[in-house]
């Protein structure tokens, strides 16, 4: 069962989905901390009211873990995908 909260005023519901088996994740804990809260910061900034967030992780097929961040929000413009890898970047939403 998925953890649900409310973030703030705005109604945006988040959602963690994590399966109580998945393996450990051998990684710099402060990248991927700083990482999933870069993409989660941008996701409530994005999705709108009422909307809502999940992060989730899953095993992938080479015994890795696969992070993935997904909202109700407008996505990245098309004219601006080719910068989400770039450092530094900024979307205008």
């Amino acid at each position: 069962m998925p953890q649900i909260a409310a973030i703030g005023e705005w109604g945006i519901l988040a959602s963690c989905r994590v399966p109580l088996e998945l393996q450990r994740v051998f990684a710099d804990r402060d990248r991927i901390v700083q990482a999933l809260s870069n993409y989660l910061h941008n996701a409530i900034k994005f999705t709108p009211q009422d909307g809502h967030i999940t992060l989730s992780a899953f095993a992938t097929d080479d015994g890795g873990v696969r992070f993935v961040v997904k909202d109700t929000g407008p996505g990245i413009p098309e004219s601006e995908v080719s910068r989400v890898f770039r450092t530094p970047s900024s979307f205008s939403g």
